[in-house]
């Protein structure tokens, strides 16, 4: 008695291109994943950290914003205190104060 062996060819290569692609499906889909979760770590460390020089130009902003101060190159104009400038300008219903007379003559 003699044995045939009898190997189906197309379901071998069938069998062996879909495992092909799905080890590629698979790798491609943890590569994916690591860097996902590689741009999330980086986020979490330097998207939400405080930058010295940041502090500091927002404290030298604030500083100006909240004092009087002599306007250059204009006598007599004056840089008011952004607060007081908020109350003046919802006093006035949005429109600048005048410096002029309010008559006519």
């Amino acid at each position: 008695m003699a044995f045939e062996i009898d190997v189906n060819v197309p379901k071998v290569t069938l069998v062996g291109v879909v495992s092909v692609v799905l080890l590629a499906v698979i790798l491609l889909a943890t590569h994916g994943y690591y860097l996902k979760l590689e741009h999330d770590e980086f986020a979490a460390k330097h998207y939400n950290a405080v930058h010295p020089l940041a502090v500091q130009a927002d404290k030298a902003a604030a500083g100006h914003l909240h004092k009087y101060k002599q306007v250059d190159g204009s006598p007599g104009t004056v840089q008011l205190p952004i607060d007081e400038a908020i109350k003046i300008m919802a006093a006035t219903k949005g429109r600048p104060p005048t410096t002029q007379p309010l008559g006519g003559s």
